[in-house]
């Protein structure tokens, strides 16, 4: 009996040393290269894979790179065992390390997924057992610690690679868009692989994920308001306001999914238009023209979330729609956006008191089309009709002014016109007292 196992263990090791060097390389792109001694370390990785059903469809495949890597998602369809899948995890990670310090981002973003949907299986009905193996000793508490914190040190690589792509320290200046893109796909990976976690190793995954994107928003949002608040607003240019806007927008778009990135972004920019407009500097429209579309796409977003689960938002995007309700050229375009600022924050001060000035200057647009109508040519029906309805639409559009902004100083003037108007064609509304 004591041959025969010794015989397995020999053949076992030779058959590593001779199929685990291709394996590595198929799975590595080339770069991972398996010396000898490092086969006899991973020898127990081999003798768990040829016990599953998947084995001989790599086998078949190891000397045709062209099968790579369809063969090895044949063989992962087929069934890993969670004892293989430990050794995957493993094996992946390590290429996943590597091809980061190398900055081979493409491998490393493969690399990453493999090597998280290996941990999450490993954890199903193995790690455990195996941790026990090698921690007598450890209480069951530190089993599940250790289980949660499995993968600490990618996300922690990870962390680090992301803060490089982000240049926090000049936010004026494009990012590290490789990095950047390779970073939202780790992380849509985790999105993926950890939703609704129903292990130790996947709970600590998904808290991993999200104190990741937590760091990283932070540590944005306080760059940018470092940024802002070293801006001499008297002197600066609009050119130098947008430029670190325009660059967090840039960040929050490429890696995505970065809370409260968006919404510190838009109160910055809202803030310094607010305190521009306080400094009477000369050039605020011009500000508002180069800043407003900087700000736009953020706004955007902002406008996709439920302001019921976030209503911090619905004050800041109210003022975007009144600002760029300043800058639109065409009275609708105008009213629309204010009408939105008011849908998204009902009572919007300044929106509230625009709109009622942009209702008069309606109302006004059809009382002056009116004194081009002689009062004999009103007594025809069509453009008695016509006249009628300019007249009420005057009339609702002056007392939607009133409820917007009772204190409008211009209400008294146009009610007085439409008084005169009606008098004049002998059409009688229901008087406002």
């Amino acid at each position: 009996m004591a041959d025969a196992t010794l015989e397995h263990e020999l053949t076992i090791l030779l058959e590593a040393r001779e199929r685990l060097p291709a394996l590595a390389e198929r799975l590595s792109a080339g770069t991972l290269k398996l010396s000898p001694p490092r086969c006899d370390q991973l020898s127990g990785w081999y003798a768990s894979l040829r016990e599953d059903p998947g084995w001989p469809i790599i086998e078949a495949a190891l000397q045709t790179p062209a099968a790579w890597p369809r063969a090895w998602e044949l063989a992962e369809e087929a069934g890993f065992s969670s004892r293989t899948s430990h050794h995957n995890a493993l094996i992946f990670s390590e290429i996943f390390f590597d091809a980061l310090q190398r900055d081979d981002l493409s491998l490393a973003g493969h690399a990453w997924n493999a090597a998280m949907k290996a941990w999450v299986k490993a954890d199903t009905g193995w790690l455990a057992t195996y941790l026990q193996r090698c921690m007598p000793d450890a209480s069951e508490e530190a089993i599940l610690a250790t289980r949660r914190e499995a993968l600490s040190q990618p996300f922690a690589a990870l962390m680090q690679r992301l803060r490089r792509a982000l240049n926090l320290d000049n936010l004026s200046v494009a990012p590290d868009r490789r990095g950047l893109r390779f970073g939202a796909h780790a992380l849509a990976c985790c999105d993926a692989i950890f939703d609704n976690p129903t292990s130790e190793l996947a709970e600590g995954g998904a808290e991993l994920a999200r104190n990741l994107r937590q760091t990283l928003a932070s540590e944005l949002t306080e760059a940018l308001h470092a940024h802002m608040q070293s801006l001499n607003l008297t002197e600066v240019s609009a050119a130098q306001i947008t430029a670190p806007l325009e660059g967090v927008e840039q960040r929050v778009r490429l890696l995505s999914a970065l809370p409260g990135c968006d919404l510190a972004a838009l109160r910055a920019g809202l803030n310094a238009l607010w305190e521009l407009r306080r400094l009477q500097r000369d050039d605020v429209i011009e500000a508002l023209e180069l800043i407003l579309p900087a700000l736009k796409p953020i706004a955007e977003r902002l406008a996709t979330l439920s302001l019921d689960e976030h209503i911090e938002a619905a004050g800041p995007l109210a003022d975007y729609y009144t600002f760029e309700s300043e800058v639109a050229f065409a009275l609708n375009t105008r009213e629309d956006l204010l009408r939105r600022a008011l849908k998204t924050c009902e009572g919007h001060r300044n929106a509230s008191r625009m709109l009622s000035y942009l209702l008069l200057e309606r109302a006004n647009r059809d009382l002056l089309k009116l004194t081009a109508t002689p009062e004999l040519g009103a007594a025809i029906g069509p453009v008695r009709r016509r006249v009628s309805d300019a007249l009420q639409r005057a009339a609702a559009a002056i007392e939607e002014a009133r409820a917007l902004h009772p204190a409008n100083e211009l209400l008294a003037d146009y009610e007085r016109d439409l008084h005169e108007e009606r008098t004049r064609f002998n059409l009688r509304g229901a008087p406002h007292e």
